[in-house]
């Protein structure tokens, strides 16, 4: 019989996907309460891409879409219990006047650290400033290996100056850190892109590029967008092995791929680890992860559906460790935590060897095994890997 958690290892050993790998030198420390808090740092964004789902969640900001001090300040004594912060949310980091100081604090406290950037202000004082602050990672969204591409997906933005100015990020690097990639949503509009992408992401110096699926919709933004669907057909065939060939080129020029599924794979626990992580709405609400903090209509492959708000709590009027003990954060850590107890017995009783079939088998009564979802995350396209 294999040991306790065998065969989930190696389930997730062949799932990874989808996921921005930040890998630096500087791993982050397991004994902390909490692998990551991801703070959204601002919801205020200058561009707007097609594909973005916060669009109306824009309409009625507080203090401008910026996270304030204020909240800040109720997160930094919990610093040293926090492995990893990733200032990403809704909006554009670089618009929070605040986060070259929050990065240092951070680093100063031993969390790891770094965020998403359209990159758009990312000009070199800003450069230097952070890699100085201690910055571990920096995620770039490009949407396009193109000038003409890129700037019909990500409107008001500047596919040269992006280039330009993410190359001299990338020869002010001490060594490899900051871990550099760059997140592109595969379309329609965008698929023939994929092979110059991984020339590009190699051309400017970056180290990853993480491809995507259009797979967080409210409303209509975003509705559509995405290539995956519940079954595989020929175009999806097609789909994956476009991406194939990307990650074979990858391969060749030295740079990492990540990529996402174009079908569903049910799994007790999304990449998001809601278990030991957080979400920080720019106002203070926290939730377990970004989609259940901006509930609203949505599409769940290709059917309309409903996400709702989850609130666990408020900061600055609740302290962290607080509202990470409140009863609706315990509820869906603990549906997770029963999920997971579920698949992991039901794949470790059906183990039988480690071939392909007992794997298979295994993987199935796990899936039967575990309890439902809870709202929200049984209509997510995280939890099912795409």
């Amino acid at each position: 019989m294999p040991d306790k958690g065998f065969l989930r290892r190696a389930f997730e050993a062949v799932l990874r996907s989808g996921r921005a790998a930040r890998e630096t030198s500087r791993p982050p420390d397991t004994s902390r309460r909490w692998r990551l808090l991801q703070i959204e740092s601002a919801l205020q964004c200058h561009l707007d891409c097609v594909m973005c789902p916060w669009h109306d969640m824009r309409g009625d900001m507080v203090n401008e879409g910026l996270l304030t001090e204020e909240i800040w300040q109720a997160i930094v004594p919990h610093l040293p219990q926090i492995a990893e912060i990733d200032f990403s949310g809704g909006g554009e980091a670089l618009l929070q006047p605040n986060l070259i100081d929050w990065v240092a604090q951070a680093h100063a406290a031993g969390t790891r650290v770094g965020f998403l950037t359209n990159a758009y202000y990312l000009d070199e004082e800003t450069s230097r400033r952070l890699i100085d602050a201690g910055l571990d990672w920096l995620a770039t969204s490009i949407d396009g290996a193109t000038a003409e591409k890129y700037e019909e997906i990500r409107i008001n933005s500047s596919f040269e100056r992006i280039c330009k100015q993410l190359r001299a990020f990338t020869r002010m690097r001490r060594g490899t850190r900051p871990n550099t990639m760059v997140n592109f949503v595969l379309m329609e509009r965008n698929r023939s892109e994929l092979r110059s992408m991984v020339k590009l992401v190699s051309k400017l110096g970056l180290d990853q590029l993480n491809i995507k699926q259009a797979d967080v919709i409210r409303g209509d933004h975003g509705k559509g967008a995405g290539l995956f669907a519940r079954e595989e057909t020929r175009e999806i065939r097609a789909f994956q092995k476009e991406v194939d060939a990307a990650v074979r080129l990858g391969r060749e020029l030295g740079i990492k791929v990540e990529t996402a599924p174009f079908t569903p794979r049910e799994r007790p626990i999304c990449a998001q680890q809601p278990n030991q992580t957080m979400f920080v709405r720019y106002d203070g609400l926290v939730s377990a992860c970004i989609s259940l903090a901006y509930g609203g209509p949505t599409s769940f492959f290709g059917e309309d559906a409903m996400m709702p708000t989850v609130e666990y709590g408020r900061l600055p009027q609740q302290d962290l460790l607080q509202i990470w003990e409140g009863d609706v954060a315990r509820r869906y850590r603990g549906s997770f935590e029963a999920r997971s107890d579920a698949y992991d017995a039901a794949l470790d009783e059906g183990a039988m060897g480690e071939s392909q079939a007992a794997l298979d088998r295994a993987i199935h009564h796990g899936l039967e095994a575990m309890p439902e979802a809870l709202e929200g995350c049984r209509n997510c396209h995280y939890l099912y890997g795409v």
